[in-house]
């Protein structure tokens, strides 16, 4: 951006400079002053088109260099947001990320809403990492994820007994992508308010005994 001077005197920009040098460099040789009005006239055309080319191949690279830079602060970002702590960690990380979006967004970096679908993409990956490396150390990774569905579903997080922390980072997500994420990692119910197991079981047998009284009458 230096090259024009934007936010300044546009001729005290290098390219305003160099384009100066090399005119007078070009007239001073020439007399004649309708020549010099021609080759003057004919330079500043060319040298308008050349800065608007100039420009356009500036500003593509300078918007391929910022998405490259804000992808590779996602890609860390999410890394980050999955090796977590605690929750005030997490919530910490997110915000640094959330306040790059705003920045870009006010600088015209980047679509705001588009900044923000990435900002919540990178929430959520942080967080089904976080709870998939959880399970994957677990012992008992069917009954963990089942437990943090059930502590989601009745509001008690006693539930989830040792993932307190995946369940808080699951929490921050909505009811429907905390239910993807689930299932995604293997939980058989594919949402939230789905009877566990045991249930469904109590179910069953209260109906056999149901139907085994309405038969008896």
């Amino acid at each position: 951006r230096n090259v024009f001077n934007e936010g300044g005197k546009e001729e005290e920009g290098l390219w305003s400079q160099a384009s100066k040098a090399t005119r007078d460099k070009l007239l001073e040789d020439v007399k004649d002053r309708e020549a010099r009005r021609i080759l003057t006239d004919r330079f500043n055309q060319m040298e308008l088109t050349q800065r608007f080319s100039l420009r356009n191949t500036i500003d593509q690279k300078i918007e391929s260099a910022n998405t490259a830079a804000r992808a590779a602060r996602a890609n860390s970002t999410v890394q980050n947001l999955a090796s977590v702590t605690s929750a005030a960690e997490f919530d910490l990380i997110a915000s640094n990320f959330g306040i790059d979006s705003v920045r870009m967004g006010q600088l015209g970096l980047g679509n705001p809403e588009a900044l923000k679908k990435q900002e919540l993409a990178v929430i959520t990956s942080g967080v089904q990492i976080n709870l998939m490396q959880a399970i994957q150390d677990s012992d008992t990774p069917s009954r963990d994820l089942e437990n943090i569905r059930l502590a989601i579903r009745d509001n008690d997080p006693n539930l989830a007994g040792k993932n307190q922390l995946q369940l808080a980072l699951l929490q921050k997500l909505p009811l429907q992508t905390q239910a993807q994420i689930l299932q995604s990692l293997g939980t058989g119910a594919g949402f939230i308010d789905a009877a566990s197991a045991e249930e469904q079981k109590t179910l069953r047998i209260q109906k056999n005994v149901a139907k085994s009284f309405s038969a008896m009458n």
